[in-house]
Order: C-alpha cells, then structure tokens, then sequence
C-alpha cells in the first residue's frame, strides 16, 4: 500500500499525477482521487505536469473524478499539460469540458508521492 504526503494548502486542493498515469498508475492513486470527492469541500486542480503517458485508464478517472466534483458543486481543472498529454485531451472532448490551467506554483501544491509517510 502507498503512503501519501498531504500539506496544509489555501483554495482549490492541487494534486499531482504520476508520470505514468495509466491503469498501474490509476490504482496508485486511487485512494487520493477518492479522498478527494469523500473528504473535501475544495476544487481540485490535477496538475499534470510529470504525466508523459496516460491511456483510456487514466482519461477515465479523470473523467469520472470531473463527475462526482460536479455532483458536489465543485470544479476540477487540469494544470501544466504537456505537449503530448495536451494533444491527447485537445483530440477528445475533454478540453472543451474540464478547464485547461495554467502551472501551478509550487507552494500551492498538495505533495502527493507514493514514496512520503502521511503526515
């Protein structure tokens, strides 16, 4: 089981993806995005700055995460697309529904890393 990081933050809640955010990454982060609809009152910014892959898996819980926000009345937005990642979400629906941000600043991020105790 990982264990995640999660420092004190002012407004929308920002996470960072891995850089592999595809099924096995998914699953890695399944415990925060559902922490994240359970637990918060905040938006969410998913900072995407370190994805370099992402398939149908990663697409999907994005998309379903945007949902059960919604639900809530809450936003999601996605911050630091690269090239790639950008190209794929602006080939499909996705930028046209859920936000495209700019970077986010370092100390507005929630430190999210499999590697870092809860705190």
């Amino acid at each position: 089981m990982s264990n995640f990081a999660f420092g004190p933050i002012v407004g929308p809640t920002v996470v960072s993806l891995p850089a592999h955010f595809d099924g096995d990454g998914v699953s890695e982060m399944r415990s925060v995005l559902e922490m994240l609809v359970q637990g918060g009152r905040d938006d969410v910014i998913l900072d995407m700055s370190a994805v370099r892959e992402i398939d149908s898996a990663g697409i999907g819980a994005i998309v379903f995460l945007f949902k059960r926000l919604i639900a809530q009345e809450r936003r999601l937005s996605l911050a630091s697309l690269g090239e790639d990642v950008g190209g794929l979400l602006s080939a499909l629906p996705i930028d046209r529904t859920i936000p495209i941000i700019p970077p986010i600043a370092d100390e507005r991020r929630l430190s999210v890393t499999p590697s870092r105790a809860v705190a």
